[in-house]
């Protein structure tokens, strides 16, 4: 089991999409968020760069944005920064999106992003499920913070 393991890393991590991942950069965890991030192949702090958020769906956290956008990310001149969600879901053994609750975080979020790194103003905002509904709610509500936005597999069946 343990060679057959350690054969499927090294080719997964051997992988030239994945070798290219400096995965220093890849989590986060600060003071009040914790976050993913994948940094473009070429990043240099005094460029400026494209910033897109990815939201998380329920029973997922930030790094599981990360793996299907980064390859994107790294080679288009893009800071692709995934948060996890700001309420914890004891009963599901994860974190979640709450709407009105998780709104000021996500502007407090990308406020801190945009400090930390040198991005443009415009920002990209995407989610999946979950995260495709907060996101729907608080680009539309949040427009000159959140220029654009994407939802993926997102049910709006509760959102007025």
């Amino acid at each position: 089991m343990i060679p057959k393991l350690i054969t499927i890393l090294f080719i997964y991590l051997s992988h030239p999409i994945y070798a290219q991942i400096n995965f220093e950069n890849v989590y986060r965890y600060e003071k009040e968020f914790t976050y993913s991030i994948i940094l473009p192949i070429d990043f240099d702090k005094n460029k400026k760069y494209s910033l897109a958020i990815g939201l998380h769906g329920l029973f997922g956290d930030g790094s599981k944005m990360l793996s299907p956008f980064s390859y994107y990310s790294r080679y288009m001149d893009i800071i692709l920064v995934c948060p996890d969600g700001n309420i914890l879901d004891t009963e599901r053994k994860s974190v979640k999106w709450g709407y009105e609750k998780s709104e000021k975080f996500l502007v407090e979020f990308t406020k801190h992003i945009q400090k930390k790194y040198n991005v443009y103003e415009d920002v990209f905002l995407f989610g999946f499920s979950q995260g495709a509904n907060q996101g729907l709610t608080i680009a539309t509500s949040k427009p000159e913070t959140f220029k654009y936005f994407a939802a993926i597999s997102g049910g709006y069946t509760n959102l007025s």
